[in-house]
Formats: structure tokens, C-alpha cells, sequence
């Protein structure tokens, strides 16, 4: 440094040691170092082994040594370190082969992975193309979603060190990452989607480090109903298609109990086009039309609908046996059963009553039709349905049929002052 770069040799000496090594005492166990190896070396031998280290060893009982080891080995600090020295100075090929004892228990699986695969094979079954988005995202996209300020996902988990402002926060919602998904499917003329995401969204905790992580399950739809061909028409998807996928989910999870209530104050759906998922008295899921003025931020044409469930409620409410019934012997009867009720009455309520008032007859109820207008009065709607009795016991005669029928209509059209069409 001096010759070449013109530096001042300064007098004496500095040691730079800020931070001292010393030497450290690690405790070994004869019995535990057999017991892994899966040797019999004797007490007698550890000793000469550590010493050719240059490791001092101190006997501290019958079947344990003091080891201190030298400040230039930085690499031994825990019994576990020193054992394998042994084992390596012993000689590998001394140590016998032996297979593991104890019994192998099959692998399984928990709930959340079960309702994972299950899920994610149901809608693939629906047609659905899986999506993976980041977990990062901004805050901008969240403000487009009118989330008000007292929403949980409007508060999402700030990022210390973001690579940009556009991956700046966690996500509290699958939703963003969803619609921007289809707007680049659409912005590449990919019309007709089907797309889920089942993934993780994150929570700021109060006093804590880590946030609060839960599994949610999302889904959108737009487009047409089915593939364009000769055999099909160029029908749109509706509220109902995506509500049909949702109870075509829970019926192939084993989920039963849960209800479609209507939901008007949800900020990214259509008021008048949306619908809760409740279990119980919980809240479990939202679905339905995206507003309109969401989709216009997230520049998107035309109808889209969508989806998100908390899927760790849904996975909680899941049943893993099956029941099966034998095949019918004898011949089912269907009747049809069209009622004039109030708007606001909603299908899943008639269905509920319907059920409760069964005595063993119904096999069946399916709402085959709905409709609005003449003449039928304005602030009504007119309800068909399908009923299929049989019994498995015996044939069902016209006579008790209609009498059973005609009790069930008096039953439902005074519940709910309807009447019949």
C-alpha cells in the first residue's frame, strides 16, 4: 500500500474484534449419540475420537461429557454438531443398515386439503379455468371496488419494501385479481369466461407481527351460456347460472343448510342483482352482477358476475359421508305448481316451506319457471314448480296424490297470501 498507492504506514497496531469468539462448552450424552447413529460405541472410546479434533473433553457423569471446543471451530455449538463428528471419525461404513422401526401410517390428508382438491375438481368439472394471481397489489384498485372505509379489506397490510406502487399492499380480496384477469382475456377477444382463484387474503392484526391469513375461494363469469354451435343458441350468462354453480359446489362438498339471501348493500355488486351466502346465522360468501361502475374502472364490457366464499367456513361445514339409496321399485307422480307471491318473497323460502310440510311423499321439487307481467300484477311474480312424489313402499294413486297436493297449496299460498295461477 505504501509502494503502490502512496498510503503512511502508522505506528503500533489495531485489532478490529468487535465481537469476541470464546471458547464454548457443549454437553454429550453417550446413550444419545448410539441412539442416533444407531451404534454401541462404549464411553471409552468418545473421548480419543473428540481429542484428535483437539477438542478437550471432561467425563461429567456415567454417560455424559464437557466438551469445550476451540474459537477457530464456529461450526459446533449443539450436542447434535459433535455427534457427527463422532460418526464421521467412527467410519460411516461401521454404522449397520437397519430399516426403521414402528408402524407406517398412510398419509392423510386434512379438511382444507380435501376441500381444496375437491373443489378446484368440481369446477374444472363446471367448466371453470383455474387462476393464480399475486398476493400483492395497489390501493387504487381496492378504492375501485367502493369499499367504504369501515370494510376490513379497505385496510389492507402495507409492504415495507414494495418493488412498485402497484404491488404496494396484501390482498384482502380475490376480487381484483379476478377482474384483472378477465379484462386481459377479453382485451385478447377470450368472450366466454369461466375462471376461479383459491388462494390466500391477509389482514392486518392489532399489536402483532404476522396478519391474520384466510383461504378464499373466487369466481367470475361472462359471456355465453354454452359454446357457439348449431345445436346451441347465443344465450348470455345470468345471476342464475352463476347461483347454479355455487349449489352444484356445495352439494359436491357435502355442504347442505346454507341459504341465498338477498344482499343490496354489498359495494362492488349490482344492488338489485346480488345475493349473500349465509350458513346459520354467519355470513359465508357473496355472489352476483359487478356494478356497473366497477367494471367500467376496471375497463370490462358487457355483464360480468362473480364470486367469493370464505372457504374456510365452507371446508368447516363439509360432511365426508355419503348416503345411498337404493333404486325406486315403484313409479313416481309428478304435479306442477305455479303461485302468484310478492317480490320480495324469495324461491328458497317456497322450497324450504314446501319441504317442511312433506310427510314422506316428496322426492323431488325443482322451480322450473319464473315470470313477471300480464297478467300477473306489477310489484308480483308468478313461481312454477315441479313436484315428484313416490313412496318406496308402494304405488301412489291419483286420489292421495291430489289430495296430498291440494293440502300442500292451501299450506303455502296461506303462508305467504299467495295465490295460485
Amino acid at each position: 500500500m505504501k509502494a503502490l498507492g502512496g498510503g503512511t504506514v502508522s505506528r503500533g497496531a489495531v485489532d478490529a474484534y468487535p465481537r469476541k469468539i470464546l471458547p464454548r462448552k457443549i454437553s454429550l450424552r453417550v446413550s444419545r449419540t448410539n441412539r442416533i447413529l444407531g451404534t454401541s460405541i462404549g464411553a471409552g472410546e468418545i473421548p480419543g475420537y473428540l481429542r484428535r479434533l483437539h477438542l478437550e473433553v471432561r467425563e461429567s457423569g456415567p454417560d455424559s461429557f464437557e466438551v469445550m471446543t476451540p474459537t477457530y471451530r464456529v461450526d459446533l455449538t449443539r450436542e447434535i454438531d459433535l455427534i457427527e463428528e463422532i460418526a464421521r471419525l467412527h467410519g460411516f461404513h461401521r454404522i449397520p443398515v437397519t430399516l426403521p422401526s414402528g408402524r407406517v401410517a398412510p398419509e392423510s390428508k386434512t379438511a382444507m386439503q380435501k376441500g381444496t382438491e375437491r373443489a378446484k375438481s368440481l369446477l374444472a368439472a363446471f367448466g371453470f379455468w383455474e387462476v393464480i394471481t399475486y398476493s400483492f397489489l395497489s390501493t387504487q384498485v381496492l378504492r375501485d371496488l367502493n369499499l367504504p372505509p369501515e370494510d376490513r379489506r379497505a385496510t389492507p397490510l402495507r409492504i415495507q419494501n414494495p418493488l412498485s406502487e402497484d404491488q404496494a399492499v396484501m390482498r384482502t380480496t380475490l376480487i381484483p385479481g379476478l377482474l384483472s384477469s378477465a379484462r386481459s382475456n377479453l382485451h385478447r377477444q377470450n368472450l366466454d369466461l369461466k375462471l376461479f382463484e383459491l388462494g390466500r387474503v391477509f389482514f392486518p392484526r392489532q399489536a402483532e407481527e404476522l396478519p391474520e391469513e384466510a383461504a378464499s375461494l373466487g369466481g367470475i363469469l361472462c359471456g355465453r351460456r354454452e359454446e357457439e354451435s348449431w345445436a346451441q343458441g347465443k344465450a348470455e350468462c345470468d345471476f342464475f347460472d352463476l347461483k347454479g354453480v355455487l349449489e352444484g359446489l356445495f352439494e359436491g362438498l357435502g355442504v347442505s343448510g346454507l341459504r341465498f339471501l338477498p344482499a343490496p348493500e354489498v359495494p362492488f355488486l349490482h344492488p338489485g342483482k346480488s345475493a349473500a351466502v349465509w350458513g346459520g346465522e354467519e355470513e359465508i360468501g357473496v355472489l352476483g352482477e359487478v356494478h356497473p361502475g366497477v367494471t367500467e374502472r376496471f375497463d370490462l364490457k358487457g355483464k360480468v358476475f362473480l364470486f367469493e366464499l370464505n372457504f374456510e367456513k365452507v371446508v368447516s361445514r363439509m360432511t365426508e359421508r355419503r348416503k345411498f339409496t337404493p333404486l325406486p321399485r315403484y313409479p313416481a307422480v309428478t304435479r306442477d305448481l305455479a303461485v302468484v307471491v310478492d317480490e320480495s318473497v324469495a324461491a328458497g323460502d317456497l322450497l324450504r316451506t314446501l319441504w317442511q310440510a312433506d310427510e314422506g311423499w316428496i322426492k323431488e321439487i325443482r322451480l322450473f319457471d319464473l315470470y313477471r307481467g300480464n297478467p300477473v300484477p306489477a310489484g308480483k311474480k308468478s313461481l312454477a314448480f315441479r313436484l315428484t312424489y313416490q313412496k318406496e313402499d308402494r304405488t301412489l294413486t291419483d286420489r292421495e296424490v291430489n289430495e296430498f297436493h291440494q293440502k300442500l297449496v292451501e299450506f303455502l299460498t296461506r303462508q305467504y297470501q299467495g295465490t295460485l295461477r
